[in-house]
This record gives structure tokens, C-alpha cells and sequence, in this order.
């Protein structure tokens, strides 16, 4: 199951209900023409039945956020294949895996992987529960101790390989308070290693980009950001 819209989440419109069935048969749900299709159609009853499992890619992020905020319907019985392949790096020694799309993950686990070459997934992991948020950011700190002890303090952002290391250092808010300033210049790296992405990709596909929501989003915060030069190069990617 997938649900579709623009910018979808909690308070941006779902538009689009697809299922898919064990025995090939695709249900495509025009949610933004009918939306009553949800209790007239028994679509409701399927979503929030405990007997039929619902296969869903990242579904903690913006399926079931769009479900319950706009719809009242709390899904269950769900199997997401972002959360197993999460805990299955996890069970092999990751300590903070990163999320994948859902090409890779059929690519990495599926038998026939190509019909999906043509989707765009976009990805947002969020952790499904306090618990699990609290544990990873127990990871992260343990994470960021090991970084400290294991590198001199000359060492640049780019010059990490490590990907749970990567990935701890990313996930640092520039702005957070009590972080050694060993730590945050490797986040200042990182944020600038972001900003370079983006430059990048307007200079090749100019007016043709379409930036992902998240770029949005750090493009913003990073106008705030304590380092100068990384404020006015956010600010001048945001410019039209």
C-alpha cells in the first residue's frame, strides 16, 4: 500500500490511495475527487482491519500521519519495510543505519526489482515511537564519544568514511548546545558539504531542478545558522 500527495503529511492533502494485492490485482483510490470512498467503499474498514496486513514502505513518516490527521483512521496491522530493514542492519552490527528507498530495498531483498526503476520515493524515517527515538539518540551520543576518542581533531568532515558516523554527524542540530567544538566543526562541514550539493545541482539542471522538501527546509534554517559564510550561501541558493 501507498498513499500519494503533494508534500504529503499531516496537514497536506492525500490525493491518492494505491493497493496491491498477493494475487496482482492494483486498486488505484481517486481520494481527492471521492474521499468518501474511505467509508462508503469500506476502504476505511480494510486500513484499520487487524487481519489483513498492510506491506507499506516508510509508513510512520507521511502515510499514516495523512490517514489519521485527515481522515480519523489510525492504521493497523502494518509490516514497514523501512523498519525491517532497519532493524535487519542493525541485527549485522550498523549502529545508526540510514533509511533507503524503496528501490533498494527491493533491490537488496526482491527477486524482480525493475518495474519500481522508474519510482521516486521520497524518504522520511521517522521513528515509530518515543522509545525508539529515545534509543536512537542514546546511539548518537554514544556515536559521537566514539568519533572524539577515535580521530585527531584536525581531521575534516570529508575525510570520514564511517556511515554510521556520517550519518550521527548529520543528524546533529547545528544549533545544539554542549557540543565540543571538535564535533561541531565537523557538522559545519557537513552543513557545507549540504549547501555544495545543491549548488551543484542548480548549476547543471538550473531551472529544471525540483528540490526535495527537506532542501526546503535546511535552506531555511541554515540562514541561522552561527557560521556566516554558510547563512549567505543559504540565502542565495533560496533566491529565484
Amino acid at each position: 500500500m501507498d498513499a500519494e500527495g503533494v508534500n504529503l503529511g499531516k496537514e497536506c492533502p492525500l490525493t491518492l490511495l494505491q493497493i496491491g494485492t498477493v494475487d496482482n490485482k492494483v486498486y488505484l483510490f481517486d481520494i481527492r475527487l471521492k474521499p468518501e470512498l474511505f467509508k462508503k467503499g469500506h476502504v476505511e474498514d480494510l486500513l484499520q482491519s487487524g487481519n489483513t496486513v498492510k506491506v507499506i514502505h516508510s509508513c510512520t513518516g507521511h502515510n499514516s500521519a495523512a490517514l489519521y490527521h485527515q481522515f480519523g483512521i489510525q492504521l493497523k496491522n502494518v509490516f514497514d519495510t523501512q523498519v525491517a530493514h532497519l532493524v535487519i542492519e542493525q541485527s549485522r552490527g550498523r549502529r545508526l543505519p540510514i533509511p533507503i528507498k524503496l528501490f533498494d530495498v527491493c533491490q537488496r531483498y526482491g527477486d524482480n526489482p525493475e518495474p519500481l526503476e522508474q519510482k521516486d520515493t521520497l524518504i522520511v524515517y521517522e521513528a515509530p515511537s518515543k522509545r525508539r527515538q529515545a534509543r536512537v539518540g542514546q546511539i548518537v551520543e554514544s556515536i559521537i564519544s566514539d568519533i572524539e576518542r577515535k580521530y585527531e581533531t584536525d581531521i575534516k568532515f570529508e575525510d570520514i568514511t564511517d556511515e554510521d558516523e556520517i550519518n550521527t554527524i548529520h543528524n546533529i542540530r547545528f544549533d545544539k548546545v554542549g557540543i565540543v567544538p571538535f564535533i561541531m566543526r565537523l557538522r559545519t562541514g557537513d552543513n557545507k558539504a549540504q549547501l555544495k550539493e545543491v549548488s551543484d545541482q542548480l548549476s547543471k539542471e538550473g531551472n529544471r531542478l525540483l528540490p526535495k522538501w527537506q532542501t526546503y527546509g535546511f535552506l531555511r534554517a541554515y540562514q541561522f545558522h552561527p557560521d556566516k559564510d554558510i547563512q549567505e550561501s543559504a540565502k542565495h541558493l533560496q533566491k529565484p
